[in-house]
C-alpha cells in the first residue's frame, strides 16, 4: 500500500530523514483477518482527514504501526515489500 505525496499539504513530508512516500505491506493472511478493515467512515461520517481519507487500513492487533492511512495505491505482490 502507498500513501499519498504532498509535502505543500502535509509539512512532515518534507522532512529528509523519511523515505517518503510511506509504504506498508500486509500478508494476504493478516489481509482477510476478521479484524482488518479498510475504513472510508468514523462514528457513521465521511472519514477526515486527521483519520486517514480516503481510506484508512485498520490492523488493531498490529498497535497502530501497519495501519497506514491516506492509501492512495493498493497492490498485490509476490514478494515482500520494503518498509520503513
Amino acid at each position: 500500500m502507498l500513501t499519498f505525496l504532498r509535502p505543500s499539504e502535509a509539512k512532515g513530508q518534507q522532512e529528509k530523514w523519511f523515505p517518503w512516500p510511506y509504504y506498508e505491506g500486509i500478508t494476504i493472511d493478516e489481509a482477510m483477518n476478521e479484524l482488518t478493515l479498510l475504513a472510508t467512515g468514523i462514528y457513521g461520517h465521511e472519514l477526515p482527514l486527521q483519520h486517514g481519507a480516503p481510506v484508512h487500513l485498520v490492523t488493531p492487533w498490529k498497535y497502530g504501526y501497519k495501519s497506514i492511512k491516506s492509501i492512495v495505491l493498493i497492490e498485490l505482490v509476490d514478494k515482500k515489500p520494503r518498509t520503513f
